[in-house]
């Protein structure tokens, strides 16, 4: 999920809360107490993991990903191919 939508989703919650608890409107304030601390943890979340991205090496049995393995496979079907020949 994007950043700012995760950000501006807690703020929108955060002061609909506090409209909410000052206007003594508790059908708007049930919903967004309940919201507000889920967005902040989902804030807190992002901030943990957002580092650990796209770090993540090929795997080694992967043809497409890795060329020196897909390489050394062509390499040996070549030789298959030319030794039944």
């Amino acid at each position: 999920m994007p950043f700012y939508l995760s950000l501006f989703s807690f703020l929108s919650s955060l002061i609909w809360m506090i409209y909410g608890l000052l206007s003594h409107d508790w059908f708007i304030a049930s919903a967004n107490i309940a919201s507000t601390p889920l967005g902040l943890l989902q804030l807190i979340i992002y901030f943990i993991y957002r580092k650990r991205r796209n770090k993540e090496e090929p795997n080694k049995w992967d043809v497409e990903q890795n060329e020196e393995k897909s390489k050394q496979l062509q390499l040996v079907t070549d030789n298959n191919t030319n030794d039944k020949s």
